[in-house]
Parts: C-alpha cells; structure tokens; sequence
C-alpha cells in the first residue's frame, strides 16, 4: 500500500522513509510513529477510493 500510494505517487512522501520508521521499530531501534503511519495509511486508503486522482508533478522546465 506505500508504494502505489497516491501521496507517493505524487512526490509527497518519499516510500523509504515510510518503510525505514516500522522496519526500525521491529529491530528495536527506537518507537514507530504510529499516529503518523496511521495518517499516512488511512489517507492513502481513502484517496485509492476517491473519484478524484491527484495529478503527478510535471517535470521542471515542461510547456503547460
């Protein structure tokens, strides 16, 4: 679900650092953000079921 999250697919969270937090947590390397994570998780599931897309970034420099 991180990876094919619109909010990744639209450069607004970048998916290793989703990723690095948990996987930390479960080495016992410090607390996951759980209330974060769960943000991050419950906005992407409902954005997966919008009728609305957030259109991707157009690359710098593109014509509009």
């Amino acid at each position: 679900m991180i990876d094919t999250s619109e909010l990744v697919h639209c450069g607004l969270f970048n998916p290793a650092a989703v990723h690095a937090a948990p996987d930390a947590a479960t080495a016992g390397m410090g607390r996951p953000p759980l209330p974060a994570l769960e943000a991050f998780l419950v906005t992407s599931w409902w954005l997966s079921r919008s009728y609305f897309r957030i259109p991707a970034p157009k690359p710098a420099g593109s014509a509009r």
